[in-house]
């Protein structure tokens, strides 16, 4: 099977980690490390003698992805990361515009890691040749700006995939697979807190390249409370603003959010940005349900399950794969997941319209931020004060 072309845009942070886990794919036969012996005796013995050999006895080596291109308007930001990739073999095209590398087109699908603010016309531009596209989240800034990709999407012969890596991520996935088991009972609360440093220094300190803090960073929280509840998001509440981090910028530092759905769930998020910290994770996750409660301890990919008479302790993989320091292996297994849709071989976790979703809890949790106190999130996932 010919290797799979891939063009970046984008130079910065994301981009590497996005190329990083592209080369841990590559360098991989098989899903985990090395030392899972359990993953090389158990493809072969999968593969003779099961008709549906269960996906982590899968190799991966079929993937075989490569860069063949790199966009970024800073000489200094592609040359880094085209450099990174002649270090790991290949031997990438750099452009110094985005109009230049679309129109010579030798990649067979294209990451979006630029800045928020470039999502909406890179991503439109692509889906409308019918290039296979990955776009980091928050794809749009507005709601506007979400239904135009949308859009896009519905006219587009090329897959669009958004980088809601969450849903990839080993703990977030098997929440969901114990909710929709009914391990918890009926769901009724969940809960997050998110405490971590403060971003980077860039585009994320203005609202108006961003599209706000929260969704920026808590898209991908909105994100997974959608997904876990199977219902639409219909009042949101915050209060927030700037403690900490005021000069040079109009984007808020903490915030308290509040989501109602549609079918009676409540949902919270506490967010930080000047909180230094030496605690191993900064995101941690409660969901109640009248039957038990699932929560995200400090030891990474493990899961604390409580029911009445019961607590138990979770493994959510069976060893740390290579590339899995990032997002805790989410990104890794993000980079599988797309290269199998470029395949045919599965299905995107998420939708523009499920990004669309996401965006309405964050926009409206911002506009109540700044107006109060409630806010409307109607059928199409548009925002207006209560």
């Amino acid at each position: 099977m010919a290797s799979t072309r891939l063009a970046v845009v984008g130079g910065g942070d994301r981009a590497r980690h996005h190329v990083h886990q592209v080369y841990t794919v590559r360098d991989r036969e098989y899903p985990f490390s090395a030392e899972d012996q359990w993953s090389i005796v158990g493809e072969a013995a999968y593969k003779k003698h099961a008709p549906d050999p269960p996906s982590w006895t899968q190799g991966i080596s079929d993937l075989d992805p490569e860069v063949t291109a790199v966009f970024d308007p800073d000489k200094a930001a592609r040359k880094r990361l085209g450099q990174l990739c002649v270090d790991k073999g290949d031997d990438p095209t750099l452009y110094d515009s985005f109009r230049a590398l679309v129109d010579d087109g030798s990649f067979d699908a294209v990451i979006v890691a630029s800045p928020n603010f470039a999502h909406l016309e890179q991503a439109t531009a692509l889906l409308e040749r019918g290039i296979d596209t990955f776009c980091e989240k928050p794809i749009g800034l507005t709601l506007a700006e979400h239904d135009l990709l949308i859009e896009a999407d519905d006219r587009s012969d090329g897959l669009f995939f958004v980088g809601f890596n969450l849903r990839s991520h080993p703990v977030y996935t098997k929440i969901s697979e114990l909710i929709d088991d009914g391990t918890i009972g009926k769901l009724g609360m969940i809960t997050s807190h998110n405490v971590r440093v403060p971003f980077p220094p860039g585009f994320r300190y203005s609202d108006g390249r961003s599209g706000g803090t929260l969704l920026e960073k808590n898209c991908h929280d909105f994100d997974l409370y959608n997904w876990y509840t199977g219902a639409d998001p219909v009042r949101v509440a915050a209060i927030g603003g700037q403690r900490v981090l005021s000069k040079e910028t109009d984007t808020i530092d903490h915030a308290t959010t509040i989501v109602e759905y549609e079918n009676g769930v409540k949902a919270t998020l506490e967010l930080s940005l000047f909180s230094p910290f030496t605690q191993g994770r900064h995101r941690s996750y409660f969901v109640r349900g009248d039957d038990g409660i699932i929560r995200t301890p400090e030891e990474a990919g493990t899961l604390d399950l409580f029911n009445r008479t019961t607590a138990s302790r979770i493994q959510t993989r069976p060893n740390a794969a290579a590339g899995e320091a990032n997002h805790g292996g989410a990104d890794y297994r993000q980079m599988i997941r797309f290269l199998r849709c470029l395949q045919g071989n599965a299905i995107r976790p998420a939708s523009p319209n499920d990004a669309k979703k996401a965006a309405a809890i964050a926009i409206a949790a911002q506009e109540s931020i700044k107006h109060g106190p409630f806010y409307r999130i109607d059928d199409e996932y548009n925002v207006k004060p209560e």
